[in-house]
């Protein structure tokens, strides 16, 4: 059984945060209260881009709709993402919409701990009724699998994936 409350609100234009606590009572042998951050974060709003830190679940499959890649299910993410506030507008492909996240993942991961997880979703809409969408999460890194620039590079155009040699 679980209480909870969501709390938001902005400082002036350019700050927006956002709280939800959630107070858990296990339904078991235990009898200890559970609370718990089910988000907390801090959006930063500057030239049609918002920058937001702190954490937070993510809903993304292959539309706007769909849960296929994340879902709000997991645990939220401790996570950084940057986001179009409102789709930018190209006049040969239309309204275009952009989002980028990255998170570093727990320590009791069963391969190795602390890896990375990072997503990137990009939408068009040509015509009122048709839009294009992409998106890509990819993990990365972790204990003894260190992050170089090569690495970034090799996640960002997808090479070398599932190779047992590469730390990606």
């Amino acid at each position: 059984v679980s209480l909870g409350a969501e709390f938001g609100g902005v400082f002036g234009e350019r700050v927006g945060w956002g709280y939800h606590p959630e107070i858990r009572y296990p339904m078991g042998p235990s009898d200890d209260l559970d609370i718990a951050a089910r988000s907390a974060y801090l959006a930063f709003v500057s030239g049609g881009l918002a920058l937001t830190v702190g954490r937070e679940s993510l809903w993304w499959g292959p539309g706007f709709r769909g849960s296929l890649l994340l879902t709000d299910n997991a645990p939220p993410f401790d996570l950084v993402r940057v986001e179009t506030v409102r789709p930018w507008r190209l006049k040969w492909i239309g309204p275009v919409s952009a989002h980028v996240f990255v998170t570093r993942l727990e320590a009791n991961r069963l391969a190795i701990p602390h890896p990375y997880l990072a997503g990137v979703r990009l939408a068009f809409r040509p015509h009122p009724l048709l839009e294009f969408g992409f998106a890509r999460t990819a993990m990365f890194g972790g204990e003894g699998r260190p992050v170089t620039g090569k690495l970034l590079w090799d996640v960002i155009r997808a090479r070398g994936e599932n190779d047992q040699r590469n730390p990606g």
